[in-house]
């Protein structure tokens, strides 16, 4: 006769459920890491767009381009759990909130305070977070046609914003010719 006896069933069991109490708080360790890395790559390519957005003149919601390019607008104080995406229509190097029932560029700079500069509100993953912004509050845009980067406010270092979840931190820095990197 083949077969198991009690004890050989009772010793694969034991040793799978000592490997699954070892693995369990490990596969949380790293699915959080992994939504750090997710959103450090997205802000990173969310960038990215912003300047590509500018470098090919894309329209806004309309014919027009917007007259001071494309941005990126972090608040890390009051909204740590998103970031803006939008179009300086203007041209100040500033997101505006205006009325969004406005819908071309060419439209807000003939009518003051009407700006409908958003282009999108990103959020970030569930227990992700803006740690820090250099400066605290700070806009990006990007102007063609080199595209020339512009901070506001202007700071001598280059801006970047970390992310933080968990006691892990990724750095996303963009210096002055639109290159951004992730640490």
């Amino acid at each position: 006769m083949k077969s198991f006896t009690l004890i050989e069933i009772l010793v694969v069991v034991s040793v799978i459920l000592i490997l699954s109490v070892i693995a369990i708080p490990r596969f949380r360790t790293v699915n959080s890491d992994m939504a750090l890395d997710r959103a450090a790559y997205k802000l990173a390519r969310d960038i990215r767009n912003i300047e590509e957005m500018s470098m090919s003149a894309k329209p806004f919601k309309s014919p027009y381009f917007p007259t001071g390019g494309y941005g990126i607008a972090f608040d890390y104080t009051n909204k740590p759990k998103s970031y803006i995406l939008f179009a300086d229509c203007n041209n100040n190097g500033d997101y505006d909130v205006g009325n969004a029932s406005i819908l071309s560029c060419s439209v807000s700079q003939s009518s003051p305070n009407a700006y409908p500069e958003l282009i999108e509100e990103v959020f970030l993953e569930s227990g992700i977070i803006l740690l820090r912004a250099t400066p605290p509050v700070f806009k990006l845009t990007f102007v063609p046609p080199d595209p020339e980067v512009k901070s506001q406010p202007s700071s001598a270092s280059n801006p970047s914003v970390i992310l933080y979840s968990k006691g892990k931190q990724r750095e996303v820095s963009i210096n002055n010719v639109g290159l951004v990197e992730i640490k």
